[in-house]
């Protein structure tokens, strides 16, 4: 008996040379077919990309440079880094009201192509619109937004109005903010205008009632040198307060803050007691009790004047930035309608499907042509089920 037929290396590639206008009239017409498939069922995507950069987040800055002139006190930490800023604007940008004010606005339930009787579809359309919006931080710290829609007009103008409702929202954010910062300052800066008052008036009345109006110059010295360091020590603890409120309690400026204080807490408990070494400063305790009543009277006053001298710049920081409404963006470049599509790829996935028919035509060739493989009982099984949807 004949031996059956198998086919060597140089039949196979004599094989595709004999077959070779087949394949390529199979590589053409699939290429064709497929690009045409493609344009038609499709959907053509367009990218539009803002970048910008945040110029300011918050007010604090400002007030840390107001600070500065105030105490010589170091604030350069108060303000918040620009990685914050732009973690803050990707919360905002793929939070569920930003994303329905976006669909709402381009009524995006029509370009997504999504039913409106269907229960459910208000997710399905935000979770679908967030997979559209792509933010990134550069490698140079500004941030950019990248939009994907059907349509070049639609997916520019979607980009420009996301950044300017990033804007709006974060500029509302800082009104806001501020508005409480003001609300917190004038109800201390209140109370420290009564309570200065009510000191004015205590002295003046215990100057008329014991007759002390002026003593003897150690005196003096020494309710000054004691009245600057208690208000000293007094305001510091209000400036403490107050930056605790609107700034980070592990911030730099409020550690030293914290330090500074304990240092000078110290110092004046120990010169109250027992005054300093060289006998100027005498121990409150040795004071006359006119004196004594005196020194509390005149210090409530001082103590009350410097706070409020602190309160006041503040105060009025606050109210500026409540009412300050400039943008806080920097566009570097707005997005433009995009002239080219970004998918699909027609010409590449056509031209990967002309090779895969090639392919996979060229191999039912050498099945066909190959005696012992059209005599093998795994072949032959393969074409009766290939189409078969149960199997015996």
């Amino acid at each position: 008996m004949e031996a059956k037929k198998k086919l060597e290396l140089i039949d196979y590639i004599i094989l595709f040379v004999r077959m070779k206008k087949f394949l390529l009239s199979l590589f053409i017409i699939t290429t064709i077919v497929s690009y045409v498939l493609i344009y038609l069922f499709v959907k053509e995507e367009f990218e539009a990309k803002a970048t910008i950069l945040p110029v300011s987040s918050s007010e604090t800055p400002a007030i840390s440079g107001l600070l500065k002139n105030i105490k010589s006190i170091p604030m350069s930490g108060l303000g918040g880094e620009t990685n914050q800023d732009m973690t803050l604007y990707n919360s905002i940008v793929y939070s569920r009201t930003f994303i329905e004010d976006l669909i709402h606005k381009f009524n995006l339930y029509k370009e997504l192509d999504i039913d409106t009787n269907k229960i459910g579809y208000r997710e399905l359309t935000i979770k679908n619109v967030r997979k559209l919006i792509l933010t990134k931080i550069s490698d140079d710290q500004v941030y950019e937004i990248t939009v994907t829609l059907n349509n070049p007009v639609l997916v520019a103008n979607v980009t420009n109005y996301l950044v300017n409702l990033l804007n709006r929202t974060i500029i509302d954010l800082q009104i806001a903010k501020s508005k409480n910062n003001r609300e917190f300052l004038d109800q201390r800066y209140k109370d420290v205008q009564s309570r200065l008052h009510m000191a004015e008036i205590a002295l003046k009345d215990y100057q008329e009632k014991s007759g002390l109006l002026d003593s003897k110059e150690q005196v003096k010295g020494i309710l000054t040198a004691y009245s600057e360091l208690d208000s000293k020590y007094i305001a510091e603890q209000v400036e403490l307060s107050v930056l605790e409120k609107i700034s980070n309690e592990d911030a730099p400026q409020v550690k030293n803050l914290k330090t500074h204080l304990e240092e000078l807490g110290k110092k004046l408990s120990d010169l109250q007691k027992d005054g300093n070494k060289d006998g100027y400063l005498l121990s409150l305790k040795s004071l006359p009790q006119k004196a004594s009543e005196y020194v509390s009277l005149y210090r409530d006053v001082e103590i009350n004047s410097s706070i409020l001298e602190f309160l006041v710049p503040l105060y009025e920081q606050a109210k500026f930035q409540e009412q300050k409404d400039t943008p806080v963006l920097q566009i570097i470049d707005k997005a433009v309608v995009p002239e080219k599509k970004t998918y699909p790829p027609r010409s590449l996935f056509a031209l990967i499907i002309g090779m895969a028919s090639v392919i996979f035509g060229y191999i039912l060739i050498v099945i066909r042509e190959n005696e012992t493989w059209q005599s093998s009982e795994k072949i032959l099984w393969v074409k009766q089920n290939l189409f078969k949807w149960r199997m015996s």
